[in-house]
């Protein structure tokens, strides 16, 4: 089952674009520019690799209930502004925010939440992160900001993390 540029055309919604690209993501590529706003539906629980990497406009984003991990999932998204991880999402993996450049704000809902090396690695203007209470740092000995790739990292040193006493992340903002 393929469909032409101009099917997809006709029937793209914000809704039905987002389905059909987590469907068929090379089939989809033509509009990819065009893609502003992503709504995952309750039922789908794994995104692939990399899915909404270099979609350079999209700006908003509802992840809905079913998602449980981000891997690399918004790398170079340069428009994205703020974003909300759903209780659902237990890990958030390296890189997922990585070149981020317009992120300023993220809140995380679930109480479990663990985010990797590098998540936010070259987000510049982040100014905030809403950590929930269990959320803590996972993966290689490396701070959620750093880039292993270069010696010149760079983030936003005013981020501000919402933490919550005596959590883990709460250590984590006192030693760094």
């Amino acid at each position: 089952y393929c469909l032409d540029e101009e099917q997809i055309e006709e029937r793209a919604t914000e809704v039905a674009r987002t389905q059909l690209f987590l469907e068929y993501p090379d089939w989809t590529y033509s509009f990819k520019e065009e893609i502003e706003n992503v709504v995952v539906g309750d039922e789908i629980e794994n995104l692939n690799s990399y899915i909404f990497t270099d979609l350079y406009n999209l700006k908003n984003v509802d992840l809905g209930t079913g998602v449980s991990s981000l891997d690399f999932a918004f790398y170079d998204c340069t428009s994205l502004e703020e974003i909300v991880i759903p209780e659902n999402v237990g890990s958030i993996g390296s890189y997922s925010f990585e070149s981020c450049e317009s992120l300023r704000k993220v809140t995380f809902e679930g109480e479990e939440a663990m985010i990797c090396d590098g998540t936010f690695s070259n987000a510049v203007n982040l100014e905030e992160i809403h950590c929930s209470k269990g959320m803590r740092v996972g993966g290689a000995d490396r701070s959620p900001f750093d880039n292993p790739y270069t010696d010149d990292d760079k983030w936003s040193e005013d981020v501000v993390l919402y933490v919550y006493e005596g959590s883990e992340m709460h250590d984590f903002a006192e030693e760094n």
